[in-house]
């Protein structure tokens, strides 16, 4: 996670696409009941881009289970013009 989000801040979306298989499912249940490919993630984080080309997140871990499994607490944050955006989730 740490490659996918210097990818994201540097807006290389090669990038990110390295760093995911070319078969990996991502859980994402604020969008979606089913797993969904790496194609539609690195297209939602582009649209997160376009859209607020100032966003950013840190992430800070909150858990542990096993060797493949972490939980994370995620705070998105901007401050454009319009308004200060600020989301926070566990992930």
């Amino acid at each position: 996670m740490d490659r996918v989000q210097a990818a994201f801040e540097a807006r290389d979306w090669a990038a990110m696409r390295a760093v995911y298989a070319t078969d990996a499912k991502i859980e994402d249940r604020r969008h979606s009941p089913w797993p969904r490919g790496r194609g539609w993630w690195i297209a939602d984080e582009q649209q997160v881009a376009r859209a607020r080309p100032d966003a950013r997140y840190e992430r800070q871990l909150v858990g542990i289970y096993g060797d493949r499994w972490d939980i994370e607490r995620v705070l998105w944050i901007g401050e454009p013009e319009a308004g200060r955006l600020e989301i926070e989730y566990l992930g």
